[in-house]
Parts: structure tokens; sequence; C-alpha cells
């Protein structure tokens, strides 16, 4: 077999520069794991050369589907937050077995465009985007791991996900509406800290829950690892920094004990982290004693996340630039701040407009002095 190909370590996981049965140079991602990553670059030579050799053709010497599944979802187990294994655990089996095949190779692109628009016609479009992209990602895992020789789909188109095309859209609150939200919020109990945190920094709920006393330095808040895998730090005004010395100050008496750097900030009122089904029933109590509908007449509705659209809209309101705003909201993408976060109905013009008249006459003003 000669020499093995070096083993190196990119980022948290350790991959190799290998080439294929084919002869095409690609990179082998063996894991976090190195003496699992070893195992599985010496699987894949072995497996190239017996390909090559013509003792294994690609469709017969293809494991079934459903051992690979588990292959797989165990080696992600260690890679993945805990919310995005179970997502995927719940729908990728399930999904391959609506795909009515036995092995890989049985998979076509046809076959999951139909899987991909059955699943739209009950879901939204980012989800039926979502879970053909979760059966991609496991081919793309089969073949970088040398299970397969090579994937037998590489790309589904994916639907749109932007405009009319959205099925839940959510709700940005005006000032007055959130703190509205807020009293009802504080009335309610401990609720109201997750709320003000929330709408303070844009951080999804399940970021928020995460947080420890060691991620509040005092003027900001920082995700440790946000939904795309990085760590994003959000300045936050004075009332929030006030709030969260209070409450950390609060948090002590009741302990009777200073909150160590790894106690959560957030806490349910017995006292415990919150779960992420206790807060979702705790701000519909919140919206209930405020007066506030979860759904509004112009079809938008309200979650934790519209709390996020609600921060988001408030930033361009305030002026922040496309590249602020999507810093703030972790993106990767400005079209999706613009797109689905933003309430671009919530945002004045009339500066704008005045800012041209502003803009026009001072023009004048310079020509004048110019030819004089």
């Amino acid at each position: 077999m000669g020499d093995l190909p070096k083993i190196t370590k990119r980022g948290r996981a350790y991959s190799a520069l290998v080439d294929d049965a084919n002869g095409r140079r690609t990179r082998l991602n063996l894991g976090r794991d190195k003496r699992v990553a070893q195992r599985l670059l010496i699987r894949f030579l072995d497996r190239r050369a017996r390909i090559r050799a013509g003792l294994e053709d690609e469709d017969s010497q293809q494991a079934d589907i459903g051992p690979l599944t588990e292959e797989y979802l165990a080696a992600k187990a260690r890679e993945w937050s805990a919310s995005h294994m179970r997502c995927v655990r719940a729908a990728l089996p399930r999904d391959l077995a609506a795909l009515r095949c036995r092995r890989v190779a049985q998979i076509s692109q046809a076959a999951l465009i139909r899987l991909r628009d059955s699943i739209a016609e009950t879901r939204s479009n980012r989800t039926a985007n979502a879970r053909a992209g979760f059966i991609l990602t496991f081919l793309r895992w089969c073949e970088s791991t040398g299970r397969i020789p090579r994937s037998p789909v590489t790309r589904v188109p994916k639907l749109p996900t932007t405009g009319s095309h959205q099925t839940r859209k959510r709700h940005a609150f005006t000032p007055l509406d959130a703190s509205r939200l807020q009293a009802g919020a504080d009335e309610d109990g401990s609720v109201g800290d997750v709320v003000a945190v929330v709408i303070g920094t844009g951080f999804r709920l399940g970021e928020a829950l995460r947080l420890r006393w060691r991620n509040f330095s005092g003027r900001a808040l920082r995700v440790e690892q946000s939904k795309n895998g990085d760590a994003r730090e959000n300045p936050v005004d004075d009332r929030l920094a006030r709030r969260l010395v209070e409450l950390r100050t609060s948090q002590g008496l009741l302990l009777r004990r200073p909150p160590g750097e790894d106690d959560p900030i957030l806490l349910s009122r017995n006292r415990r982290p919150w779960s992420q089904k206790g807060a979702w029933t705790a701000l519909r109590r919140a919206l209930r004693r405020a007066g506030l509908p979860a759904a509004w007449p112009d079809g938008t509705t309200v979650d934790w996340h519209a709390l996020r659209r609600t921060y988001c809209t408030w930033l361009a309101i305030t002026g922040a630039s496309l590249a602020q705003a999507q810093r703030l909201m972790g993106h990767r993408s400005s079209r999706l701040v613009l797109d689905v976060y933003t309430d671009l109905g919530m945002v004045p013009i009339r500066s704008a407009v005045d800012g041209l008249a502003a803009l026009r006459d001072g023009s004048s003003e310079d020509q004048e002095e110019h030819r004089g």
C-alpha cells in the first residue's frame, strides 16, 4: 500500500489529501479523533486498492443504507451540537426510508427532488431544502470516508425561501409593543430576563440559554458556538448591562453564594437552567399578560425568533450598516439579513429623502463658490 498520505488537522477535524479510485485529487474528511482518522484512512486506501484491482465493483460492494446511516450518525455525534444532532437523527432515517432505496447507489437526483417537493407540501421550503441537504451531506461523508467510490448525487436545486415563499413570517415589534411584552414577561417571572437578553442581543433562544457568566464582560455577551459553529460577541446597551449586573446579585442571594463563571446566566423560576419547551410556554404566558396576539392581522406570528427579527429591524431603523447587522446577527449571508430578518416597512425613509435635499443644496453652494 506504500506510505500513508499525511493526516493533517484543519480546525477541529483531521483530513488527508488522497487520490480516489478514478485518480481524482480529493480531501478526505476523517473526523476529530486521530486514532479513528487513521483507521478510516486505511479503510479508504484498502477499498481504493480493491476497486482499482477489479475486486470490487461500485454497485455490488456498497453497504446497505441502514448500517451506513448508523455509522454516520455515530461519527457525527462528537462534531455536531445536541440540537442539530436531534434534528438530523429524527429526519435522516425517515427520509432515506421514504426514498425506498436499499443501497446508496440506488439514490438518484430525481428521487431526492421528489422527496424535497413532497416535504415542501406540508413544511416550509427552507425545511425541505435542509432535509434534502441532510441526505447530500450523508452521501458526501460516505464518499469521503471510502464507504462508496463516489456519491450518486452531488447536487439538488434549492427551492426559493424568500418573500412569498416563506410559510412563516415572524413579527417585528415596535418599541412600544416590545415594552408591553417586556412588562408582561417581567410580571410572569424570570422569563423577563430571557426576553431582555434575546431582544437586546439578537441571539437565538438556544444561544441565550447556553450563556454562562464567563460570557458576560460587563459591556458585551459572547456566544461560544453559534448555529454556524463560530463564536460571536455582541455589545449590550447600558440598560441590559445594568439588568445583568442586578441579576447576578439577585442570583447570589438566592443561591447563597456568588454565581460561578460556569453557572448559567438565565435560570427559570425553580432556579434551574431553562429548557426550550419551558421557555416557549413562558413566552406564550407573557404574550397573554401583555395583551399581545401570537398571530397578527398581517399574517406574521410571534415566537422567540420574532424577537430576533425585531432586533435586526431595529438595527436598520437606527442606521446600522448591512455589514454591521450581518455580524451582529451571526449570518454568513447578507441576503438573509435583508430578505428574512428585516421588516423594511418599519424602516424610515423620510430622513433619507431629506438627506438628498441637503446634498443637492450643498452641491449647488459648492459650485457657486467654485465659479466665484
